[in-house]
């Protein structure tokens, strides 16, 4: 699928330069100035019909632009004219910038000349030597939908340029319009800025006479939220030098009363107060801003000057907006469709089966009232190239009453954002395609999804705060299967698994979705994020591409198929608060699901499925509690393996099992390897993020509600002193307490009394009754009828 995006925020910049006069000479600069006008048509189709087409033009007469003659250009089908470039982005940028030269930029936008009618056409009118050039664009936007239709006017006689507007549709809302040189003065109009209408004419005049220095200004961030809390932002002007002469001693000044600042602040040029590199003439000033701003744009009129006392002044926004109260809040409105890549025999003399490669395609949607984060490189100062999503890929079996998962992919790193409609009506977000805006969707086929070159390794993503390095690291990825969602063959195979049901779910993790909190709650817009549909068994080895047998449903997770498609089937959430990142932390989850068997022999069997949703301390254990006398039998495990390079032991060679055992009053299971610090832990079989762990027994005893816990892999810190987290679902325990409360061999006497009493206040003994104040073995603890049933046993009668 192509992808598209818009970068870059400013405002409306009108340019008036002084000394604007016809001339065949050296054009320092422009002055523009609007009117209204209509477009000459163009009759020579000059052949571009494409999207991100670039197409070279021979011009009727030498073009002067600043003082340099041309007699050829090259004219790209998103909205440019360049002069000795071919550059065919589709990404603007404000002016000036390095993604193209000396260069005219009517509407520089993603735009297509591919539709009915499209293209770009030439004509000349007048004759010499006061002949007019003009180059008509009919195009199309690639996104929002609507048509764009305007034209350049190259004037013989080298005294201006003219840009003239039909049918904008979009209303220059993303496109870049202006004049760009490398050295001299450019002469922006305006960039991303809503406000060209219909029958607009600007006309750029030459210019000869003396430059004043130019700056360009901006925040970082551009936009802060009314939150109450201060804001630290980044305050920068790019000076240029004046020309006709060059400009001496730079200085930058700025009026910052509309962020409750100083009506003159000097700003920095010498790697203090902000500023990064001394002498570049990049000027800074790092400001605290208010945070209870109202709402709207807060403009920043700035000075720059120099020597030659020559002053030049410039407006620039720093945008408040109101406090979110949903945040960026990803989630996956529709699993789109999936890819088999095929199938190769990992380990032929090793005598292992074939394992098969697929990849899920993901429609993304933000449910929130902030735009997601979507960039994949350094577009913008204050942000990194690591807030992008990342997307794991998981397949499930549904098979004789047990849940397990199969296979897993690699990570794709998202890399720009659509911003469609999928999901309701989009409000596009300021940074364009680097922003998933509220409301909007965005698109990866399986293809994108299965690209083997975006994938990187799990290992790297921390995921309860979706922090990570960028661009990963990884080997190369083996041919046909490697990184992309692998499963053995045996086990998707017909034949092999008849009755069997197949699940597929995603996951997106990302910075600001992960990280937001709402004041002194913990984060959980992170657990939402998943996604799951029904694959068509019989389609996953048929040779196509995999089908679904049902509708996406959203924001759960593969594991909670268990219970939607076996009502037996009781799940809960075992969480933990990890506060590495803020006091307010984030809810990092493991999803722990039970399903008990009568076997009709006097036994039951217990099935266990421990999933992790996006703790990065990781599940070391597990631990079911159990009556002490219970006879246990049949101790199982299942994983899934890692694949392509992850550091972990569990690969399809090596599946690494956790051995489980009983042990007094719990059957317990735990990595086969201890936490090593020197490698983060990456050395072992944890239950890791993204994964999903199957333990099972028979016990002789019957089940009752219980808390089981997942132990934690990772030490505890000083702002994470968790060590495990328990779920509520069943276990084999006796169906009541003991007389015999707090275990010390003498049954009803007052210190069972007593120890029952400090139970109910939350004091429990070590050797009291393993289930606590929840006397009667119901899963309420503490009530009046745990109350009741304790002093019938007392009496000896019956629970």
């Amino acid at each position: 699928m192509h992808r598209k995006h818009c970068l870059g925020t400013a405002a409306l910049l009108l340019i008036s330069l002084a000394g604007a006069a016809p001339s065949m000479g050296q054009c320092t600069s422009f002055s523009v100035s609007g009117s209204t006008g209509v477009i000459v048509p163009g009759t020579t189709d000059v052949g571009n019909h494409g999207d991100d087409t670039v197409t070279n033009i021979t011009l009727p007469f030498n073009v002067l632009l600043y003082g340099q003659a041309y007699g050829q250009a090259a004219v790209s089908s998103n909205g440019n004219v360049q002069f000795g470039s071919t550059n065919n982005g589709y990404s603007n940028t404000c002016i000036p910038g390095n993604a193209m030269g000396i260069s005219l930029q009517p509407h520089w936008d993603d735009l297509r000349t591919d539709t009915a009618g499209s293209g770009i056409y030439t004509s000349v009118s007048g004759v010499a030597p006061n002949r007019v050039f003009n180059i008509e664009w009919r195009t199309t936007y690639f996104s929002g939908g609507g048509n764009a239709n305007f034209e350049v006017r190259l004037y013989e006689d080298a005294s201006q340029v003219q840009f003239v507007y039909g049918t904008l549709d979009q209303a220059g809302g993303s496109a870049t319009v202006g004049i760009q040189h490398t050295s001299l003065p450019s002469a922006q109009y305006s960039c991303n800025t809503t406000g060209l209408g219909n029958g607009t004419q600007l006309t750029f005049a030459c210019s000869n006479g003396p430059i004043p220095p130019q700056g360009t200004g901006a925040s970082t961030p551009s936009t802060i939220m009314n939150c109450g809390n201060p804001v630290n932002v980044l305050l920068t002007v790019q000076a240029s030098s004046g020309f006709s002469p060059p400009s001496t001693g730079l200085a930058v000044s700025a009026n910052l009363t509309n962020i409750g600042g100083s009506s003159n602040q000097l700003f920095y040029d010498d790697g203090t107060n902000g500023d990064v590199t001394a002498g570049d003439n990049r000027f800074s000033y790092a400001a605290t801003i208010n945070g209870n701003l109202p709402v709207g744009p807060r403009n920043i009129t700035f000075t720059v000057s120099d020597a030659e006392q020559r002053t030049n002044t410039g407006v620039f926004a720093v945008n408040v907006t109101a406090c979110p109260t949903a945040g960026p809040d990803v989630y996956i409105g529709t699993l789109t469709d999936m890819s088999n890549y095929g199938t190769v025999d990992v380990d032929p003399s090793a005598g292992v089966v074939n394992v098969t490669a697929y990849s899920v395609g993901t429609d993304a949607c933000n449910l929130g009232d902030a735009p997601v984060s979507w960039i994949d490189n350094n577009n913008h100062p204050g942000y990194g190239s690591n807030e992008h999503p990342v997307i794991a890929q998981n397949m499930y079996r549904l098979k004789d009453g047990r849940f397990e998962q199969l296979g897993q992919s690699w990570l794709k790193h998202g890399f720009v954002s659509t911003n469609s409609n999928g999901c309701a009506t989009c409000q596009q977000p300021p940074f364009g395609g680097d922003q998933l805006g509220v409301n909007c969707s965005d698109t990866y086929g399986s293809g994108l999804n299965g690209s083997q070159g975006g994938l990187g390794p799990r290992s790297q993503v921390n995921a309860t705060t979706a922090v990570y390095p960028f661009p990963f690291s990884a080997p190369a990825a083996p041919a046909t299967i490697g990184r992309r969602l692998q499963v053995f063959t045996n086990d998707v195979t017909p034949a092999l698994n008849n009755g069997a049901q197949y699940f597929v779910d995603a996951h997106y993790v990302t910075q600001d979705d992960a990280q937001f909190t709402r004041g002194v709650l913990p984060a959980t817009n992170g657990l939402n994020n998943h996604s799951y549909r029904l694959v068509n068994a019989s389609s996953l080895t048929s040779g196509g591409s995999p089908t679904f047998a049902g509708n996406t449903i959203r924001f759960k997770a593969g594991i909670h198929a268990w219970a939607d498609f076996d009502p037996t089937v009781r799940m809960d959430n075992a969480d933990y608060l990890d506060q590495t990142f803020s006091s307010a932390g984030i809810i990092g989850r493991f999803v722990v699901g039970c399903k008990v068997t009568d076997n009709g022999n006097g036994t039951w069997h217990y099935e266990y499925a421990v999933y992790n949703m996006n703790a990065d301390r990781n599940g070391g254990s597990f631990s079911v509690p159990i009556d002490p006398s219970a006879v246990v039998t049949n101790v199982g495990f299942h994983g899934v393996f890692a694949h392509s390079g992850e550091p972990y032991p569990n690969t399809a060679l090596n599946l690494d099992n956790w051995t489980g055992a009983k042990t007094g009053g719990n059957v317990v299971w735990s990595c086969p390897e201890a936490y090593n610090a020197a490698t983060g832990g990456d050395d072992a079989n944890a239950l890791r993020w993204g994964t999903l762990y199957n333990f099972r027994f028979d016990a002789n005893v019957a089940p009752i509600p219980a808390a089981v816990s997942v132990g934690l892999f990772k030490p505890a810190t000083a702002n994470n002193t968790a060590t495990s987290a328990s779920a509520m679902v069943l276990a084999p325990l006796p169906q009541c307490g003991s007389a015999d409360f707090d275990g010390d061999g003498d049954s009803g006497t007052d210190a069972d009394i007593e120890a029952f009493f400090a139970c109910l206040g939350g004091n429990c003994c070590s050797t009291c009754w393993m289930l606590g104040a929840d006397f009667d073995g119901d899963g309420d603890v503490g009530t009046d009828s745990d109350i009741e049933a304790f002093f019938r046993v007392l009496a000896g009668n019956p629970c």
